[in-house]
């Protein structure tokens, strides 16, 4: 499996002390500062989704059976795909065989390696059982922010710069799973950060899209570097301070408005029912983009969506003069 590219052991000892004690290859400085800080703010059994850069990060943590002085043993996984299943599943067979095995780094490695070059440790853990990730919380995103959910489908079609921020790390990182969705039945994870550092967050500034979660409280202060900022805790959605024009609402949006308010009432939709009506909505969308696309000059209407979703999406719309 050559999306793994490194496994790490982290200790927290009884001074609250957190020691990186061992990794195959070796891990960037950056990573570790990242894990070192979620192991220190985390609870004795974490279970954790990040990125850095090109790197998903899956971290598992126990105090169960940890070694002679160390209040709590964790194992971090870090891979170029994003499957949080099939990693965090990979990562808790790991932390069981390594606490079995008396904090010996060496069964790491051979779980790595097993990994690695046959897909599978033994019959504890095998890659091909997981499918491609899918993940929940599409109507959690229409139910929790109702006619708002408007405002997020526009920053994700369009491609904008999206920050979630909070306090509860398990509730960022969903719904950086499930707001791809909102346009895209089997999104790209490409531009999305489920859980990042404020330093990272200032790098993904610079680029034109991204769906990033953040806790640094600080975060949000920084409008500047994003387009949308969705607050977990109180479920707020606010827009950036000098990126309102880039989110101008026309009738092109008729109907995904139309779709979004019935959604957010309807307390039987599922994450599928919800999931192919808003994929039907887009593509109409995007239809229009393409009409709009072959048709001559003169005979173009304007449309400031229509135009906003050609300009995300590379279409050439023709101009009258």
């Amino acid at each position: 499996m050559a999306a793994l590219k490194a496994i790490s052991v982290w200790e927290l000892d009884v001074n609250d002390d957190v020691i990186h004690t061992w990794s195959y290859p070796e891990v960037h400085t950056a990573v570790r500062s990242f894990v070192s800080d979620h192991i220190k703010a985390g609870e004795a059994s974490m279970s954790m989704v990040g990125r850095l850069q090109d790197s998903f990060i899956y971290a598992k943590s126990s105090d169960q059976n940890p070694c002679e002085g160390i209040k709590q043993i964790c194992v971090t996984l870090e891979t170029e795909d994003y499957n949080p299943d099939k990693y965090l599943a990979f990562v808790d067979v790991a932390l069981q065989k390594f606490a079995a095995k008396d904090c010996d780094g060496t069964i790491m490695l051979k779980v790595f390696l097993s990994a690695f070059m046959q897909g599978n440790v033994g019959k504890a853990w095998q890659a091909d059982a997981f499918e491609a990730y899918v993940p929940p919380g599409l109507q959690d995103v229409v139910s929790r922010f109702k006619l708002m959910s408007l405002v997020i489908y526009m920053a994700v079609i369009l491609k904008k710069r999206v920050l979630v921020t909070g306090t509860d790390t398990e509730q960022i990182v969903a719904l950086c799973g499930a707001i791809p969705q909102l346009c895209d039945a089997t999104p790209s994870w490409r531009t999305v950060y489920p859980l990042t550092t404020l330093e990272a967050l200032e790098t993904l500034s610079a680029t034109p899209s991204f769906i990033a979660g953040c806790v640094d409280p600080d975060a949000a202060l920084h409008q500047e570097w994003m387009d949308l900022i969705i607050n977990a805790d109180t479920n707020e959605v606010e827009i950036a301070a000098g990126s309102e024009a880039g989110f101008k609402m026309d009738k092109a949006l008729k109907f995904i408005k139309q779709t979004l308010e019935e959604l957010s009432n309807d307390e039987a939709a599922t994450d599928a029912s919800i999931q192919q009506l808003l994929t039907e909505r887009t593509q109409g969308l995007m239809d229009g983009v393409r009409q709009v696309a072959a048709a001559k000059p003169e005979r173009v209407k304007a449309s400031i969506f229509l135009s906003q979703l050609a300009a995300a999406h590379d279409v050439n719309v023709p101009t009258t003069n």
